[in-house]
């Protein structure tokens, strides 16, 4: 008797864990936007062998799924369409249905990278820009939640929304601004996807077994992979980790404030006069990390005492603590998700305001990495509340000091700045591709947009072939071969420098970027022009969208005329002259400022750089130096911040580029 109850209940556990809910990937809410011209893949999960039927629009199909419960459904391409309709997905096994309204027909991009493709209105501190765009039904976002993940995961979380001014808040600006300029174009309805990360490589976004191809990566992946499954390494990294952290890594707490760093009437002889924004790595003048005061005193209206004010510091790098007048005002933390690229405002409260001096000070905590001012000099002020177009610039003056510097000779911490750190961070390889962009891989798009690089610019010549092994992988995995793939070259960063040098870093790594331009279906838009000497994260996000926008157009959309920047294609040298010929220039060149080209430098077999003459000849340029008598080779742009003004007659900047091929570091 007992037996059979037990074979019973048994049989009937079996019966019930055989039945799965029935569900669909978060990329199928309302709002959403088919690829148009492609088979529409809809997909899922159900119980095994359960029915499922499909209508969108006046399409109908079924299927069954298999036995792990997985199912799958194309119907036929379909032209764009800006008539809503209407997705249903239904079982016919039981009475579960799924409807989904307002769904249109157009063109996706996928959008990715870091931190300059992470950055949202609200990180810019540009609300008011944002508030300013309409509300736009033919365009449609969806931000992909940021998570991470060592195995392929098979849903995001997250819906698409209709552009509007709240949805933009949150939303990347490169990505809108590419989007809006392209349903402007087109008159379709445009739908952008946004799996971004900040300060993350380009191997976090790569499939594993893509990276394990690659030799330079091969002994530290085999490290990484057990970590991920030896519970014992994982647990001593941790450990390691822990120590490294308590080295430095942690704040040890907040000394200068009792040294009254923060008071107005601190004594300032041991202080740098310095100019505000800044990074710390140039006022020392070299890379540390730790803790700093900036302080500045500024005079405010008289009608403003004793009334409360907005404080605004644009984005400080990585933590701070914010005063007023020595009262603590406000301070950004690890608490906070994107703390290191989070724009600060801080609400000073009347009683604070007791006269028409207010000395601000700002300790930042700087973990790793560039720190400081890293916005631009506009998002630094003080105003009333609710009236920022009177506003005081913080901008210019201020005083700085060191209240201590980590040591970074202490092994341990060496030790610890390892690539990928410890497993299920977004430092990890793959992680992120597992987490955030294989769940769209049965999504038909029509492209990606791509800003990354900043992270990977430490090694160049790696880069050079992980980019494009990541291009090549993304469209293997969506199986589109030819899927166009746009990207940003890295705008200009650090300080300008004044004589031509073999080495630059940036340079190489913008170099680096364009390897991507040997395959086929591919684009770039540079952002060079449109950088911050003090800031990683240049608040002109409106240009870079447009002009992948525009590339996209002439690379995609057939559209004429010049949508891609020039780029160096041959050279010849007669005597003493370097005769320089070009791709993409139609039409000739165009000077933006001065009567000559700038940023050019040349050299003979010497390899010593001189700043050179040049000058325009139709769609060539010319180049010579009376230093360099027998040239051997030319350099455009070389350097981390240079200054350019040479563009096509389309008003795209020339890229950067060398005729040599000398190894890096001679």
């Amino acid at each position: 008797m007992n037996i059979k109850f037990f074979e019973i209940l048994i049989v009937l556990l079996m019966t019930f864990s055989a039945v799965a809910e029935t569900w669909l990937p978060a990329v199928f809410s309302d709002h959403m936007i088919f690829q148009a011209d492609q088979p529409i893949h809809i997909w899922g999960t159900a119980s095994p062998n359960e029915r499922i039927a499909v209508k969108f629009d006046e399409q109908h199909a079924e299927t069954i799924a298999d036995k792990d419960g997985a199912w799958s459904i194309y119907l036929d391409a379909q032209p764009a369409s800006s008539i809503p309709s209407e997705l249903e997905v239904r079982s016919l096994s039981n009475d579960w249905k799924k409807t989904f309204s307002d769904v249109l027909v157009g063109e996706v991009w996928m959008a990715s990278g870091q931190s300059n493709m992470q950055f949202t209105f609200r990180m810019l501190d540009r609300l008011n820009e944002a508030v300013a765009q309409p509300e736009n039904k033919m365009l449609r976002l969806f931000n992909t939640p940021r998570a991470v993940s060592a195995k392929v995961k098979d849903d995001t979380g997250g819906q698409w929304e209709i552009s509007c001014p709240a949805a933009l808040m949150d939303f990347s600006a490169v990505a809108y601004y590419f989007g809006s300029r392209l349903q402007q174009d087109l008159d379709v309805p445009v739908g952008i996807i946004v799996s971004a990360w900040g300060g993350t490589k380009v191997e976090t976004w790569m499939p594993m077994e893509d990276l394990k191809q690659v030799p330079e990566l091969h002994d530290g992946l085999v490290q990484y992979e057990r970590l991920v499954s030896d519970p014992f390494a994982k647990a001593k990294l941790t450990a390691q980790q822990a120590a490294w952290q308590n080295l430095g890594y942690q704040d040890p707490g907040n000394h200068g404030y009792l040294y009254g760093y923060a008071d107005p009437d601190a004594d300032l002889s041991g202080w740098k006069p310095v100019s505000v924004p800044t990074s710390i790595e140039s006022v020392l003048e070299e890379s540390k990390d730790g803790a700093f005061w900036f302080r500045r005193t500024v005079r405010i209206p008289d009608e403003w005492i004793g009334q409360p004010l907005t404080l605004k510091l644009g984005v400080l790098d990585d933590m701070d603590q914010t005063y007023v007048n020595g009262i603590p005002v406000g301070s950004t933390g690890q608490e906070t998700a994107g703390f290191w690229m989070t724009p600060r405002s801080y609400s000073v409260p009347e009683y604070v305001v007791a006269g028409n001096e207010l000395t601000v000070a700002v300790r930042v905590f700087d973990m790793a990495g560039q720190g400081g001012f890293l916005s631009g000099p506009d998002l630094l002020k003080i105003a009333l509340v609710g009236q920022e177009q009177n506003a005081v610039s913080l901008a210019g003056n201020w005083q700085f000091k060191a209240e201590y510097v980590f040591n970074d000779d202490d092994p341990l911490r060496r030790q610890f700045n390892q690539r990928w750190g410890v497993p299920n961070t977004p430092r990890g390889p793959a992680n992120l591709y597992n987490a955030m962009i294989a769940p769209f891989l049965p999504f038909s798009l029509k492209g990606v947009i791509w800003y990354q690089g900043e992270s990977n610019a430490s090694e160049p010549e790696l880069y050079s072939c992980l980019f494009p092994g990541m291009i090549e992988s993304w469209r293997r995995k969506w199986n589109q071969p030819e899927m166009p793939f746009i990207y940003v070259e890295l705008a200009s960063f650090m300080a300008a420098q004044t004589q031509p040098s073999e080495e630059d870093g940036w340079a190489w790594q913008r170099e680096a970027q364009q390897s991507a331009l040997a395959l086929s279906n591919t684009a770039v838009a540079t952002a060079l022009d449109v950088g911050d000497a003090t800031n990683i994260h240049p608040e002109d996000k409106a240009t870079v969208g447009d002009r992948l926008a525009l590339a996209a157009n002439g690379l995609v959309y057939g559209r004429s005329g010049l949508c891609q920047s020039p780029r160096y294609a041959s050279s010849a040298v007669r005597k003493d002259r370097v005769y320089l010929s070009f791709k993409d220039v139609e039409g000739g060149f165009e000077l933006r400022s001065g009567t000559e080209p700038q940023s050019f430098a040349i050299c003979g077999k010497d390899r010593v750089w001189h700043w050179a003459e040049a000058k325009i000849d139709r769609e060539q340029i010319v180049v010579w130096s009376p230093d360099v008598p027998e040239p051997v080779a030319v350099r455009y742009a070389w350097a981390n911040n240079p200054n350019i003004n040479v563009y096509s007659r389309a008003g795209l900047p020339l890229l950067p580029f060398r005729t040599d091929r000398f190894p890096r570091g001679r």
